[in-house]
């Protein structure tokens, strides 16, 4: 019959397990950052990078908790890493926010524009000529015909 052991794990304290989920989590938005900066390479670096604004937000917080609990060189890196992250994505939502000084010049002419999306099976043609004459647009785009 084969012995049974107890085999005992070691005890990890609590603050040293969170400072490695911060340095954990700072790699992943390093990662993601770096991914992102990648958008017009590759068709997933553009979905990564549709969340800027999530990975700002993380970046820099966990930037402020690895800031708070530097113990090591290591620990201040990843902060600074982290930081440069925030930056990094806040340098791509700053044209949002930022305001043109320039006011619109408008020539005060108008177009008109109408887009509809017909189901290929729409059997209703009159309805849809009369409701193109009635808007009376100047460029009528119209989807799966």
């Amino acid at each position: 019959m084969a012995e049974v052991t107890n085999k005992t794990f070691p005890r990890v304290s609590l603050t040293r397990l969170a400072k490695h989920i911060l340095v954990l989590s700072a790699g992943i938005c390093i990662i993601l950052t770096v991914t992102a900066e990648c958008e017009r390479l590759w068709w997933i670096a553009y979905l990564v990078a549709q969340f800027r604004v999530e990975l700002f937000g993380i970046s820099l917080l966990l930037a402020l908790f690895l800031l708070i609990n530097q113990r090591s060189k290591p620990m201040m890196a990843c902060a600074i890493c982290a930081f440069g992250c925030s930056l990094l994505n806040f340098s791509h939502l700053l044209p949002y926010y930022m305001t043109n000084s320039k006011a619109a010049t408008t020539s005060g002419k108008t177009i008109r524009l109408l887009q509809m999306n017909l189901n290929v099976k729409n059997r209703r043609y009159e309805e849809v000529t009369s409701y193109i004459n009635d808007v009376n647009a100047d460029a009528v785009l119209i989807a799966e015909l």
